[in-house]
């Protein structure tokens, strides 16, 4: 794919292989508003930039134990 990821429109499926996890987690971080999602009709989408900003906003909170 020659599109710069951050324009990409990620399929639930594209985003828990990209992060490693399931399809139902992507869903639940999507549904509680910790990852941007966008309702198309029948399915969603993230923007491969909002899933850029938001995995890097993750390597900066704690680890929980700390």
């Amino acid at each position: 794919m020659d599109e710069d990821i951050g324009t990409e429109l990620l399929s639930i499926a594209d985003v828990a292989r990209r992060v490693g996890s399931s399809e139902q987690t992507v869903r639940i971080w999507i549904r509680s508003g910790l990852l941007l999602g966008l309702r198309l009709p029948g399915e969603w989408r993230v923007r491969g930039s909002d899933l850029e900003e938001w995995l890097a906003s993750r390597l900066h909170e704690p680890v929980q134990g700390d």
